[in-house]
């Protein structure tokens, strides 16, 4: 076969990773970010791995992150009124429904039990609600005239990191933080802002990562160069669909997870798979 034939063959660019099972059964997982956290959160769940969803809801960017940071470890966390008008809080686990968030003791001893963390970062735009001079961690549909935007630098972004992990480290020293780029499209803000903030965002976590033992997963890269393709997103040509998130999700779990942990997964999916399996009446 000639190469052109084997290159038209060929509908992607495979990412080179390099195995590192240091995923095990039994590790306590946490996530906290972007709705693409979120999705993953919900992938391992499904496969009855224990995980942890931050309970402060969708946060998009880092400054926000850092401002929920130092709430926790004030203990002076309260919502902002942009975001309690519209969010019910969510305990670890979904276990029950919070009108006013549960407590920041209960959030310190549940990230004390984690393993693993992982911070997916979504945005380098950051939106201050001016009526409560705060950043808000969503904007919840409240009107834009209560807010304005701001554009983070790489610089600002990577002290941001530092601080959210070491806040995170002061809770739990042990605890493994994973950071991801969120290969949402935030279309809102236009294309070539959607570009420009992701490049401050992965300038930034390379920069935290080259000069920590913290790990990055190329959630982004797996999307944009290796998937490369609108049909791996939904109608609204920003989030991924459900067929590319599995396909992340996959990835990270050849990657990373321990053989096996892996076949304990891989057996909870046919079991998953054969569940929800009914037969033609």
């Amino acid at each position: 076969m000639s190469d052109s034939l084997q290159k038209l063959q060929s509908l992607q660019t495979p990412l080179k990773l390099t195995t590192d099972p240091w995923l095990t059964a039994g590790q306590r997982l946490g996530f906290w970010g972007s709705c693409f956290s979120q999705e993953m959160a919900q992938r391992f769940e499904n496969l009855e791995v224990p995980v942890w969803l931050h309970p402060w809801g969708t946060v998009f960017s880092p400054r926000a992150m850092r401002e929920q940071i130092r709430a926790l470890l004030t203990d002076a966390w309260s919502p902002c009124p942009c975001e309690s008008q519209s969010c019910i809080w969510e305990a670890a686990h979904k276990t029950q429904a919070l009108k006013h968030g549960p407590t920041t003791n209960l959030i310190q001893d549940q990230i004390k039990e984690l393993d693993s963390l992982f911070i997916t970062l979504g945005s380098a735009f950051a939106y201050r609600h001016l009526p409560s001079d705060r950043w808000a961690a969503n904007c919840h549909k409240i009107p834009q005239s209560q807010f304005e935007k701001h554009l983070f630098d790489p610089q600002s972004i990577a002290q941001d990191l530092v601080e959210i992990r070491e806040g995170l480290h002061a809770l739990n020293p042990q605890l493994k933080v994973v950071w991801t780029l969120s290969p949402v499209r935030h279309l809102r803000d236009g294309l070539l802002e959607n570009s420009r903030s992701k490049a401050q965002l992965l300038s930034a976590i390379h920069h935290q990562v080259d000069n920590s033992q913290d790990r990055y997963f190329p959630s982004y890269e797996i999307a944009v160069e290796q998937l490369r393709d609108h049909r791996f997103f939904a109608e609204d040509l920003a989030h991924l669909n459900p067929w590319a998130i599995d396909f992340i999700f996959d990835r990270l779990c050849e990657t990373w997870g321990h053989p096996e942990w892996t076949e304990q997964l891989r057996r909870a999916s046919l079991k998953k798979t054969s569940s929800n399996h009914r037969p033609n009446q």
